[in-house]
């Protein structure tokens, strides 16, 4: 089996993590266990590997695990793989802003 900087590339899961005896990383470690969140790409990546994912500036990911050498499991619509950590920035709950159709109801929609 050949690996990637990120992950495993020969096998089908492309949710596994490195071994954890690799310490090789300065970025936060997270082993997975903590809850999903939303982050903002900050610069474009192409993915280079199978198991990598092609992100944009700006494109809303859903970031489902970080592993030890700071990579990311994103989630982008239907497809996901490995991110740079470092080409990402949680979105806060107070950051999000509400979608327009959801707010309120404008006054031509309550004559109707």
């Amino acid at each position: 089996m050949s690996f990637c900087c990120c992950c495993p590339t020969g096998g089908t899961n492309n949710e596994r993590l490195l071994p954890e005896d690799d310490h090789s990383s300065e970025q936060p470690v997270n082993d997975g266990a903590t809850e999903e969140y939303d982050a903002i790409v900050l610069y474009d990546y192409e993915a280079k590997e199978a198991v990598q994912l092609t992100v944009y500036e700006k494109d809303i990911v859903r970031i489902r695990k970080v592993n030890q050498l700071g990579w990311c499991l994103a989630l982008k619509g239907d497809k996901q793989g490995w991110i740079p950590q470092t080409y990402t920035r949680r979105i806060e709950p107070q950051d999000k802003v509400p979608s327009q159709g959801n707010t309120m109801t404008s006054e031509s929609d309550q004559a109707s």
